[in-house]
């Protein structure tokens, strides 16, 4: 059984092409692409087109975290296989280099993540970076990065994985056994095709047939730069939320749920606190408390209680919040299609 990494949400922001002012349209084109060659691990193909920017400072710092790695090339092939699932997380077991370890899936990771113990453990070498890394509780730290050679999950085959590495005294993997020290970020979950997983252990990778065929023509999840977005129904409004399988803290709504729903916060809401560990180390924040909420997922209807509100610096204000495995659990069969890009619950 996955022991839980003790940490709120280990989201990776490459806040430069998410925030930045883009001019032009030449420049809107341009990071278009790169969040389509950062997400694809096209890594080689991203610096040369951040040269093609110009002298921009944030995003020398993405610059920085890539170091010199290469595309990433993949092989595909659908599989069906074991795997830990909890109400926490979904674990999945994979080969490094010929080596085995068990990672959780993070769709909220930008980069696959290890330990600088993991790392050396599989015999990967190590490079200092001048790059830091952010998350979506305002946390920050300094990065090395490492490339695996060979990485397999289930039928697919990987070659040249980049990993930012950190340190593995510090969160999120101070509570974490070797061969568990490992996080497989979204470049690699996008070259599975699809991943699925039911309750009992069993997750599914490759292309996925429709269960509804009425529905095959109806995408409910989108990219944003670094980001997979899901929508969410709730009191009959489509909302957008950061899907992200590796928060095991809860679902979190964000300021601008907060704004469009301001009657029901004051209405409902009552004060609350909560830590968050971040990548940077632990803060408390003050949060309003909503009793529940009823959401519309992926076609089938979640209730989460005591549903916690942050205001910033937690959170994007262009989405309504960050979707997490409390919803997700709550299906028998989850599959998340990044070919169609349907998140479906069942």
């Amino acid at each position: 059984m996955s022991r839980p990494i003790a940490y709120a949400a280990l989201f990776l922001v490459l806040s430069g092409v998410a925030t930045a002012q883009v001019p032009s349209r030449v420049e809107q084109e341009r990071s278009e692409r790169l969040g389509v060659y950062l997400r694809t691990g096209r890594y080689a193909d991203a610096r040369r087109l951040i040269d093609e920017f110009g002298p921009r400072d944030d995003l020398k710092a993405i610059r920085a975290l890539l170091g010199s790695a290469p595309n990433m090339k993949v092989g595909r092939k659908s599989a069906v296989f074991p795997c830990d699932v909890t109400d926490t997380g979904v674990s999945l077991p994979l080969t490094v280099n010929g080596m085995r370890v068990n990672w959780l899936a993070d769709t909220g990771a930008a980069f696959s993540v290890i330990s600088d113990a993991e790392a050396r453990s599989l015999g990967l070498a190590i490079r200092d970076s001048q790059g830091r890394l952010s998350d979506l509780a305002g946390g920050a730290i300094g990065v090395r990065n490492a490339v695996a050679r060979q990485l397999a999950i289930g039928g697919t085959r990987l070659k040249n994985v980049l990993f930012l590495v950190l340190p593995a005294d510090q969160m999120p993997w101070k509570e974490v056994p070797a061969g568990r020290q490992g996080i497989v970020g979204l470049p690699a979950l996008i070259a599975l095709d699809s991943l699925g997983w039911n309750r009992y252990g069993t997750c599914r990778t490759g292309v996925q047939a429709p269960n509804d065929p009425s529905k095959r023509d109806m995408p409910n999840l989108t990219y944003q730069q670094d980001k997979v977005i899901t929508d969410a129904e709730f009191d009959g409004k489509t909302l957008k939320f950061v899907l992200d399988t590796g928060n095991q803290h809860g679902t979190q709504l964000w300021d601008h749920f907060g704004k469009d729903f301001a009657a029901l916060v004051k209405a409902r809401g009552r004060p609350g606190s909560t830590r968050v560990t971040q990548i940077g180390g632990a803060n408390d924040f003050e949060t309003t408390i909503i009793p529940d909420v009823h959401l519309l997922v992926g076609g089938k209807a979640a209730t989460l209680s005591q549903v916690q509100l942050f205001s910033r610096p937690v959170g994007d204000d262009r989405f309504d919040g960050l979707l997490g495995m409390d919803v997700l659990s709550q299906a028998t069969n989850v599959t998340i299609d990044f070919r169609s890009m349907r998140l479906v619950l069942n």
